[in-house]
């Protein structure tokens, strides 16, 4: 099966709600979090957010998801071969 023939499940979710919660598959650390601030590594790549009020609500590293709460001002991707470190400002 190629990249491009990924059955649904296959594929990587992530789901933002109101901009108060956050859900996602495919995580593979969390790199730092705060609740200001998440770096998040994924598999297809890295995964910034800033927020307020952040604070994981579900956390399981061995099937790849997170869900977290606060208040969600951005989303950031980068890829997984470019630089891990937190966007510029």
């Amino acid at each position: 099966m190629t990249g491009s023939e990924k059955s649904i499940s296959e594929h990587k979710k992530l789901m933002l709600i109101d901009r108060a919660k956050l859900e996602m598959t495919g995580v593979t650390d969390v790199t730092s979090f705060d609740e200001e601030h998440a770096l998040i590594k994924t598999e297809n790549g890295m995964l910034a957010v800033d927020g307020e009020g952040l604070h994981v609500t579900s956390l399981d590293l061995g099937h790849g998801n997170i869900s977290f709460e606060g208040k969600i001002n951005g989303l950031y991707f980068s890829d997984a071969h470019k630089s891990k470190g937190r966007r510029g400002r």
